[in-house]
Formats: C-alpha cells, structure tokens, sequence
C-alpha cells in the first residue's frame, strides 16, 4: 500500500507541474496507478467447496405388461410354423432330387465317354484318329471350364449342408512366408535332376535328361487351417499352393474332395462349419493318402525331412484317417516315424486350425493329374535323390545273403486289373521260374523283405511297384505299361538307386481321361522273345 501512496503523491506534483503547460498527463497517470494496483493487488482465499449431497438411486422401471395371447392367435402361429417346415422340407426335396439327377447325367456323360473312346482294341485308321482327338479335346474342354460342379454345390448347400463356399486367392507357401514374414528353412537348394526314360524292348533305347528343380524348403506357417484328403493349406483368404501357384499354363488338375473349382488364380473350397483347433503340429495331408506309392514317396518321406531338426520331434503329425485304415499303410508310417510323434487323424473334409504348422514343400515333382492327359512332360519324373536316401534309412533295407528271387508282381485280387491278360502273361513267367506274389496279402515288413531278395522284378504298371526302393543295386526290373502314357517315374527311381530298367509296350485297349484307369494287353510272342533273350 505504501507503493501505492507514494506514486499517487509523484502523480499529483507532476499533475499540478503540467496544468500550466495544459498538457492532459493526468489520464496516462492514472492508467499506470491501475496498472500497479491490479498487479500487486493482495489474492483473497478461497472459500471450501461444499460436499455434494449423494444422489438418490433411481427407481426401477415398471416392467411392460405382455399382453396374452388369445387362443385364436396362438393357432394361427402354430399352423404357420407347420405349414412353413412342410414348404421348406418340399423344397429341400426337389432340390435334393435336381442334385441326384445331375450326377448321375454326369456320371451317364462319363460312361458313354469312357465306353465309346476306343472301347475296343485300336482301329488304326484316320477317321478312328481324328475321332478320338475330337473326344479327347472336347472332354478335356468340359472338364477343366465347366462351372456344372459350383452348381451342383451350391443345391446341395441350398437344401441343407452343414459345409459353406469360400472363395480363396491361390499364393505359394514360399511368397506367403516372405510377405508375412514366417520361418522357412532351405533344405535343398534347386538344382539339375535326372529323368530315365527306360529302355522299350525292340521299340526305343533308354535316354537320360536333366531338368532343373525349385528349392526344397521347410516352412512354419502360423494360423493356418488344414482339410482332411486334401492339399488345401487356409490363411485367411489365402490358399497355399506352389503347383498351382507355379502354373502358368493351367495344366495340372488338382481338384479332389473339399477343392471344386479353381478358376484362374482363385479355388473354390466347400469348407465344413465345424472347425478344430490346434496348438501346433506337423502337417503330412494329402488328396491322395490312398495310393501306396503317392502316400509313401510323397507323404511319408516329408516327416523324414522334419525330423533332421531337434525341436519338431515331439510335434504331433496330421494324418488321414486312410492311413490307419490300411494296415499297411500304418506299418509303413510307424516304421519311419522312429521319434514316435503323436498322430491326430482327420476325417474326409474336415477343418483343422493350427496356430503353428510345419510343412513340407514339393520335393517329388510329378502331378497327380492333368486336365489333358496328353500335357504329360518328361521333366514332370523328377524326383530328389534325400527322399529315396532317406526312406531306405529308416525302413531299412534288407541286405542278408545274396538276391536270388525272380517275383512276377500280380494284381488278380485287386479291384482293378488292368492288364488284362494278365492270367496268359503271369502263366508264361510261371513256366519260366519266376514266383507270383500278392502284395496285396503282405504286409509291408515282408514287402520289403520280399523285394530287397529279388534279383528280378516284373510287374504291371501300378502302386505296387513303389516297392522297387528297397531292392538292391544291379536288380533287373521289368515294367508292363503302354508307351503311348509315357510314365517315367518307376524308369528314373530305378536309375538313381543303381537298377537296370526296362518297359515291356503294352497295347491300350480301353483309353480314360485318365492314363492310370487305361485298359491294356501285352503280346504273348512279345513276352516270349523277351524272356528267351534275357537269362534271369
């Protein structure tokens, strides 16, 4: 306050100084006086805030009064609701009838298509050839742009099942693991592989190409889903798949179980609502888990490949419910499965979610089907040298004494027989000392065992002859199979294990869409001269 004063009195003297002068000081004076008091003006404490008064609790609402309904009312529901699951049952089965009606027009179309091309021994004539090519071609056309198969699904999705559509982008499991940053681990990196085409008894000489092959790899994939008998790895709205993700010219058909369509770059995938789900786990799924050789040397062999690595050999194994089905199939797998991971089993379609898979990529490169059967390649044999190495390691081979038994391999209480002389063929090895055996009757110890004694080998083309891995170098094996399907696979095995192969040409009598459903017959004077020229 005496600040205050003391400018208030410098303010009068000066004021009282300057009225002389009429000069107008006294407002700019007294605007400063204002300027200091508001400046050193003193604070006044503030007054305590008083407590709030709690609020009182709201009162609950009444509820609303539902209003009865009268009899009259409730009788109308109820002939509603019935009359509703009448229409809907009839609906569900008329379009339970279409769906029956087009498969089996669809089934009609394929009988009259594998009866009528060349169901009789080959008229080798021009018109005979232009026919067939005419068939050929307009089978292939149906079968790989039809849409008859989205219809199909789509009634019986309509008419009440349990499964759903889903339309997924097709990537490969290498180019998903860069995007998305997953692990995988190169076990092979690519390099030239040979393919044999073998040796045709007085019809061509044997001849030895080398096709370059992708990187075989090991990947783990997290989040991802799986579906039983098939190839089908889920990410989201992602497919994984590196044959089809490779195929540019849009050969290779894939097309097995939960896999209807795939169109261009998409698949359609009928996917179960059921899902099951995982911890981790490694994954040994595949379309054809049925097939002996496909299940052994392109299955099986991939678990030899993960178990090089420590940490997966207490992962458990995703298997088709086949494989314990066939007892063969369960001893071949509990032979190589030496660390003896746990097996979950999935059913046909069954969705399976795993939060950390392992996989192995392609490391047998020979499709399993082709939209035209005449697309086949001969760089599609190639096969690497680890799985053969690998399989023989952990079956085991058998090795005791020296190979001395001549085994002619028959197929006469199989399903399909498709040599079809095969009883005049089998009788004429007979006669010549070789042994018939029954792989079907054996079990896979004594398979293996049978073949690692054989010197000699002669069968039909099929599955069975999967077993030529566990022969000794230097055996002789003889292959029954048309030279019009130029199969290479067993040719260039034999090979690379050391073996002399050689093909004896069959004749095709009924010709398939597919070349492993073909009818065929061997010449019996072709069989004789080459027994008589070869001393087993």
């Amino acid at each position: 306050m005496f600040f205050a004063r003391w400018v208030t009195g410098l303010a009068f003297i000066v004021g009282k100084t300057f009225k002389i002068l009429s000069i107008p000081f006294k407002a700019v004076i007294y605007s400063i006086m204002w300027l200091f008091k508001c400046l050193h003006k003193e604070k006044k404490p503030k007054k305590p805030k008083k407590p709030k008064k709690p609020k009182k609790p709201k009162k609950p609402k009444k509820a609303k009064k539902i209003r009865k309904q009268s009899k009259f009312e409730i009788l109308c529901w109820t002939c509603f609701n019935w009359m509703h699951s009448i229409v809907r049952a009839i609906i569900r089965k008329i379009f339970a009838g279409l769906h029956f009606v087009f498969w089996k027009m669809h089934a009609a179309f394929r009988f009259i298509y594998w009866k009528g091309y060349a169901s009789v021994r080959f008229v080798r004539s021009k018109l005979q050839n232009v026919s067939s090519l005419m068939q050929e071609k307009m089978y292939s056309v149906l079968s790989k742009y039809t849409y008859v198969d989205l219809f199909l699904l789509s009634v019986r999705i309509f008419y009440g099942s349990n499964k759903g559509i889903k339309l997924c982008r097709i990537v490969g499991i290498k180019n998903y693991c860069t995007l998305w940053r997953q692990k995988y681990r190169v076990l092979e990196e690519p390099k030239e592989r040979l393919v044999c085409k073998p040796l045709f008894y007085e019809k061509a000489e044997e001849e030895v190409k080398f096709f370059q092959s992708p990187e075989i790899y090991l990947a783990e994939l997290g989040d991802v889903s799986i579906i039983g008998s098939s190839d089908i790895i889920l990410a989201k709205d992602k497919m994984l798949h590196d044959v089809m993700y490779h195929d540019e010219e849009k050969r290779i058909d894939i097309r097995y179980a939960a896999l209807r369509k795939v169109l261009h770059n998409y698949a359609v995938i009928e996917v179960e609502e059921e899902i099951k789900k995982y911890d981790r786990g490694i994954n040994l799924i595949s379309a054809a888990s049925f097939n002996y050789y496909h299940l052994l040397i392109e299955n099986l062999s991939q678990l030899t490949f993960v178990d090089q690595y420590e940490e997966y050999r207490e992962y458990p194994v995703f298997l088709d419910e086949i494989v314990y089905a066939v007892p063969q199939f369960k001893e071949a797998f509990e032979r190589i499965n030496v660390y003896q991971h746990p097996v979950i089993i999935v059913k046909k379609d069954q969705c399976c979610r795993v939060k950390k898979m392992v996989s192995v990529s392609q490391n047998v490169w020979m499709p399993i089907n082709l939209y035209n059967r005449d697309d086949i390649r001969m760089g599609d044999f190639m096969i690497a040298e680890s799985v053969l190495t690998n399989l023989r390691e952990k079956i085991g081979v058998y090795t005791q004494g020296e190979a001395y038994r001549k085994c002619f391999v028959s197929r006469k209480n199989t399903k399909t027989v498709r040599l079809k002389n095969e009883e005049e063929i089998r009788s004429i090895f007979e006669e010549n000392g070789f042994e018939i055996i029954y792989t079907e009757e054996m079990s896979f110890a004594q398979q293996v065992e049978c073949f690692g004694q054989c010197k000699c080998v002669v069968a039909a083309s099929g599955a069975a002859l999967t077993n030529i891995i566990f022969c000794r170098p230097g055996t002789e094996i003889v292959c029954i199979i048309p030279e019009y399907h130029r199969f290479y696979m067993y040719s260039t095995i034999a090979k690379i294990l050391g073996m002399k192969c050689t093909f004896l040409a069959a004749d095709i009598i009924e010709k398939t869409p597919y070349p492993a459903a073909d009818l065929f017959w061997l010449d019996n004077e072709y069989a004789k001269r080459f027994i008589n020229k070869h001393i087993f």
